[in-house]
């Protein structure tokens, strides 16, 4: 096994989601910027200013939903 697999998780994730990662890699690998495997492209996801905003539209969500349901999401978990 590789370092870099060392570090992956294998994870469940949307048929959808799934398919949109491998289209990327794709057209990547056209555009000559090749990613070995969708681990490291999900790290390279992490690492844009986008995935923060992300995140942080689907914290507000989770705001509005607690708000209207009355739950209290614990802060560590995020």
């Amino acid at each position: 096994m590789s370092k870099e697999r060392n570090t992956q998780k294998q994870i469940w994730t949307d048929k959808e989601f799934a398919e949109r990662l491998d289209k990327i890699r794709a057209k990547r690998l056209i555009a000559g910027k090749p990613i070995k495997n969708t681990g490291d492209l999900t790290k390279e996801m992490l690492r844009m200013p986008a995935f923060e905003d992300l995140e942080r539209q689907l914290l507000d969500l989770d705001k509005q939903i607690s708000k209207k349901l009355g739950i209290k999401f614990d802060g560590g978990l995020r």
